[in-house]
Order: C-alpha cells, then structure tokens, then sequence
C-alpha cells in the first residue's frame, strides 16, 4: 500500500511505536511554516491511503469551512498538527481561483441564486406589494462547473506531491493500493465551492447550494494504485483490470471486474488508475490482439541462452527444462544471433526449426505458418494482489 516504510523498533519505544501507528495510516512528516513566522514538524495524509478508511474525524458540521484553519488538527499529547484535510481545502481554493472560467461561472450561478432567495423571501414577507419579476426555478450547476467537480473528484489537476508527498512512498519499479479518503475529497470540493463566500448568509446559501448541487456526486468508494515503472514508458497502450475479489476461474474474476473511473500516465513512468469500489486484485496486460514472435528471456544473473518451448502442429508448447529434448530450441551461435545488434537472423533460426519438424509433427517443408505456430507468443499478464487491509 501507499505509505512510507515503518522505523525499526528492537526496544519496543513508545515514541517510535507512536510514530509507526501514524506511517501505518498513511501519514508523512512535513515541515509547517506557520504565518507569524514559527516553525514545526506535522502530519499529512494524501488523500491515497492505506487500507480502508477509519470512521470519519470530522463533525457533522463541518462544512462548509470559513477557512483552511478551522480543519486543522491538533494531537494534544504530541504537540502536533495534522495539516491534510485543511492542506485539501486550500488546495481546492486555489485550484477554482487558477481556473478563471470555472470560477467566475461558479460566482455568477451562486449570486443569481441568492438573488432569486432574497425575492423569494420579499414577496414571502410582502405578499401585499406587487411585485413584477416572478420567481421562477433555480438554474442548474453550470456544466463546465459540474464537470470540473467531477474530474476533481478523481484528482485531475492535482499536484503530485499532495498525491504522494515523499518519494520513499513511491519508490522505482513499485505498485502501491491505496484507497481514496472521502473526507479529503470532500474538503477538496468544498474549498473548491468556497469562491465567493465572504459572510454568514453566504455561507447559509453554500450549505444548501452544497448540498443540492455537489455533494454526493462521487461514488462512495474509489480505490486504485499507482505504478511507478518503466513498463508504463515502454509499453504506452497497457491495459487494466480491478476486481473487488479474486476467483478461482476466469469466468468469476469476469463476474468480480469493476468499474475504472480514471486512468492516466502522470509522468512517463508513472500511471494512476481509479476504480469505483475497493480493488483486491489488479490485472496489468498488453491488449489481447498484441501476438508476436518471441524468445523466452533467460534468468537473470546466469549464462543461459534464449530458448524457444517450440509448438507442435497441434499447437502444445513442449517442456523446454529437458536439454536433452530435440524441441528445446537454443540459439547457439553467432550464426542466429547478433548481440551487438540485438537481431535474430531468420533465416538461419528457419533452418534449426525446419531440423526439429519431425519432432514436432510437421510433414513436408516447414511453411512460414508453421514456423509462426512454433514462435508465436501471446499477451504477457501480471497480477497484484492485495493482502490484508
């Protein structure tokens, strides 16, 4: 899972222990510059955590926040701040401020519906004025404004390091689980709605407008991981399969594949994926029609040559582990392999095939459909599973 690794602790100490059960939830120590100009060490969390997500921490009352401070967590016996959710409000805040479309749509909707609530409340009041401007239905959520919330949502746009704060969490060729905290999400979303909210009435107005209009629109539980590899370079066009457990048989891990919601390249070797529900087990592929012809790649660390299981005419692979079998095809000299080049001289691997074709059951002269039969390599799969919580 996504978190940092645990500090050793031979003496069983309390502190280190203390600090273990925060690495565990997901949390990292940063640096916190407050605005008087002290300096201290807190804690945050990514919205990406570890496992499933404890009971919420937050009053029911919490949103919507007047500022970034007032989702600040202190840990009394520590003496220190947990920064993540008031570190996703202000992160929301900026990110409407940036887009200026987003958030001067965002205005324009939330002042014509305090408008349309004042006169609501006038003719209400005053039943006996006649009034001209009838009320009509309020408008709908601006759908550049809509859509926006929903790719933040699933964390489009977000910078990385509130993603994954310390690199030791990601570390090179590593596959991390993690499952998105909604209580994060939530005060993302919020600072994000924040725009235009200055007095107590406007903050009344975003709570129903809140309500109304963005809250819920997320699914209750987004897993996912990150994969940090060059395989996510070299093989651009991978595909991928969540599952919420895992079968014995193909046909029932079909039956278990979930719904993915986002998946993107966020740097050459780095690839996220969102699945709508809690992902066990992940599948990792090339695309089913990608067939080619191949070798299989020696161990690492040994002098073994490439080898070829060679398919008989009915199309089973044989046991390659004999060297004494006549189908464990090697590449034994310069004669069908260029090092240097990284080239396979056909020609030469046709004549060493066509020499086994008794072997494996082919009549005449090998033909190049014989030949493709006795190469040919399918899709590569590789799954990660997730063990405990």
């Amino acid at each position: 899972t996504l978190r940092l690794p645990l500090q050793p602790n031979p003496n069983n100490d309390a502190n280190i222990k203390t600090a273990n059960r925060y690495l565990e939830s997901g949390y990292v120590p940063l640096p916190h510059f407050f605005r008087r100009g002290g300096k201290s060490i807190s804690w945050y969390r990514s919205p990406m955590i570890p496992g499933h997500k404890p009971a919420s921490a937050l009053p029911a009352d919490t949103f919507p926040a007047s500022c970034a401070d007032a989702l600040l967590m202190y840990d009394e016996q520590y003496g220190m701040f947990d920064v993540s959710y008031a570190a996703a409000w202000e992160l929301g805040r900026l990110m409407a401020l940036k887009n200026k479309g987003v958030s001067t749509s965002l205005y324009r909707w939330k002042r014509l519906h305090s408008n349309q609530l004042k006169l609501a409340e006038q003719q209400e009041m005053h039943p006996h004025l006649p009034f001209h401007q009838p009320v009509g239905d309020a408008p709908a959520l601006p759908e550049e404004v809509e859509t926006w919330f929903s790719a933040l949502g699933l964390l489009k746009g977000l910078p990385f390091n509130y993603l994954a704060p310390d690199e030791r969490m990601l570390p090179k060729e590593s596959f991390r689980f993690f499952q998105l905290d909604p209580d994060w999400i939530s005060c993302l979303i919020d600072g994000a709605f924040s725009v235009g909210r200055v007095t107590a009435a406007d903050a009344t107005t975003d709570q129903k407008l809140h309500q109304d209009h963005v809250a819920g629109k997320q699914p209750s539980v987004v897993s996912g991981f990150l994969l940090r590899s060059y395989v996510v370079k070299g093989w651009p066009k991978l595909q991928v399969d969540g599952y919420k457990q895992v079968a014995s048989d193909e046909a029932g891990m079909d039956s278990n594949k979930l719904k993915i919601l986002r998946m993107e390249r966020l740097s050459p070797n780095v690839l996220l994926c969102l699945f709508e529900g809690d992902a066990v087990a992940v599948d990792i592929h090339q695309k089913p029609e990608m067939l080619h012809l191949g070798f299989d790649i020696p161990k690492p660390q040994t002098s073994d040559r490439y080898t070829k299981a060679l398919r008989d005419a009915e199309g089973l692979d044989k046991d390659p582990s004999n060297n004494n079998n006549p189908w464990a095809t090697e590449i034994l000299d310069s004669s069908d392999w260029d090092p240097q080049s990284r080239v396979v001289h056909v020609s030469h691997l046709y004549k060493d095939i066509n020499n086994k074709k008794s072997a494996l059951k082919f009549k005449g002269q090998l033909t190049s459909a014989q030949f493709a039969l006795s190469m040919v390599e399918g899709v590569q799969k590789v799954r990660f599973v997730r063990t405990g919580n």
